[in-house]
């Protein structure tokens, strides 16, 4: 029997947190939605679905870090999903009243369709991560849809790692003090069927 997540406590130190917040400096951008349009696919800014602020990172130290805790998930899960490549790094900032409804990441079947890119394309997301980079906030809690769990409500810890299986449906609830960071990936591999 496989579980539906696993979790690192405060794995990583508050110091590498905050590293991490640091790499995105004010460099953040509001986050946007994919819609679906006529004949294709649609990006813009949605806030009754999400509010946050996003960075884009590809340093290899954080590819390398996810990797290890990837494999380690994928295994004791009992998932053993084919994972080869895992996309850009997002670091999130999520102000008061940042949040994000219910969403999948990805189904583990659609191919992404991205020619230029020998790593992403043809592959579809599996397997999703978040590192929650504070807790000095109130609200923002990542909640797991009660289809899948009934204890469904995780208060993010500082350092702590979470790996789920991209199509468990969750959110983030709103922020209501301070502000919550985070940073999340999706690791790709060939369409389950």
């Amino acid at each position: 029997m496989s579980s539906l997540y696993w979790m690192w406590d405060k794995e990583l130190t508050p110091e590498k947190c905050q590293d991490i917040i640091d790499r995105a400096g004010s460099d953040f951008e509001k986050a946007k939605i994919n819609t679906e349009e006529g004949s294709g696919s649609v990006s813009r800014v949605n806030n009754k679905t999400r509010k946050t602020n996003i960075h884009w990172n590809n340093d290899q130290d954080l590819f390398d870090m996810a990797f290890h805790y990837m494999q380690g998930a994928n295994k004791k899960s009992g998932w053993n999903l084919q994972v080869d490549a895992a996309e850009s790094f997002q670091i999130g900032q999520y102000p008061t009243g940042g949040h994000y409804n219910w969403h999948v990441d990805g189904l583990g079947i659609d191919p992404i369709n991205a020619p230029e890119n020998n790593t992403m394309h043809g592959k579809t997301r599996k397997i999703s991560m978040v590192v929650w980079l504070n807790e000095d906030f109130k609200g923002g809690d990542f909640q797991f849809h009660k289809s899948h769990l009934k204890s469904n409500v995780i208060k993010p810890k500082q350092g702590s790692i979470i790996m789920f299986p991209s199509w468990v449906m969750h959110r983030v609830t709103p922020v209501t003090q301070g502000t919550r960071y985070s940073m999340v990936s999706w690791f790709v591999g060939k369409p389950i069927r």
